[in-house]
């Protein structure tokens, strides 16, 4: 049994499910409280140097400033709006707006600590809108983008609550398994991973200390192999052990070796001529020596 009282709720946001342009690998993101000495771009030092009162403390989107960098990609920003806001965009006042579309010229002017004047234009939304400004192209600076509720009723409101039951289900256990145990439990014992071929003795088997569990057995000189497309960056990982005397194996061209009472050994291999190694033919790949055992045995 468990009482919970709650007496009141967070605000809602104003920028909503943001967006980032595919390419920009963390950039480009909202942040909150738009002051006098934030910073403006993700890759620059440029601060607000002067900033009208009404705009400070909202959420803003810090974009990538190619220009500072000395080239030109200046990419879109996308998000929603979960109340009615007046949106604005801080554009380079050396840069035509033509693609604001909708937007009007606030009159007001945002000012860096490079010196650069930035001309405030604005839309008005309503809540629950997509809001979509793009990209653009010019030797100029990118713009700033940040959100103004039209009221301001969201902040700390506190609501009727009633104080309400609730009955918890027990809690189920459950036995961990380990992910490489995993790849193989759906599978029937002696079957082959599918996709797959196999020469000598082997096949999946499950542990009769743990019947949760299966394995992939391969015997001496056994062979599990696959022809397959690559791109050129993919990753093939293995882990594997050895029950008896010392083995070597064959995965992707690498050669692991390990001897049983070692602990589990493991390669990542990269497939693909770029990475130097390249996808075993069959006809072409060594066995594997030694001699294995089960891992019940």
């Amino acid at each position: 049994m468990r009482n919970e009282h709650i007496d009141n709720f967070p605000r809602k946001p104003v920028i909503s499910r943001f967006v980032a342009p595919w390419d920009t690998s963390g950039w480009y993101g909202v942040w909150p409280d738009l002051q006098p000495r934030s910073r403006l771009y993700t890759n620059s030092e440029a601060q607000v140097a002067q900033l009208p009162e009404k705009y400070r403390g909202v959420p803003y989107i810090r974009t990538y400033n190619s220009n500072a960098e000395g080239f030109d990609d200046k990419q879109e920003v996308d998000f929603y709006v979960e109340q009615d806001p007046v949106v604005y965009a801080a554009l380079d006042d050396r840069c035509v707006p033509d693609f604001l579309e909708q937007f009007q010229d606030s009159g007001d002017v945002l000012t860096s600590t490079d010196g650069t004047v930035y001309r405030i234009f604005l839309r008005k939304y309503a809540s629950g809108a997509q809001v979509h400004i793009p990209g653009f192209k010019g030797p100029y600076n990118h713009y700033i983008v940040f959100a103004l509720p039209t009221s301001r009723e969201y902040a700390e409101h506190h609501y009727d609550t009633a104080q309400v039951p609730v009955t918890l289900e027990p809690y189920q256990k459950r036995s961990y398994q380990w992910y490489f145990y995993e790849t193989f439990n759906h599978l029937e014992d002696g079957t082959c991973p599918q996709d797959f071929c196999m020469d000598g003795t082997g096949g999946v088997r499950t542990y009769r200390s743990a019947p949760q569990r299966k394995y992939l057995y391969l015997g001496a000189d056994a062979r599990l192999y696959r022809k397959t497309q690559t791109t050129g960056k993919d990753v093939f990982e293995t882990s594997f052990t050895a029950v008896y005397g010392e083995s070597r194996l064959y995965v992707c061209g690498v050669v692991v070796h390990n001897a049983a009472g070692d602990p589990s050994s493991g390669t990542a291999a990269g497939i693909g001529k770029k990475h130097g190694w390249y996808v075993p033919d069959p006809d072409q790949t060594g066995s594997c020596s030694g001699t294995q055992r089960d891992l019940d045995q």
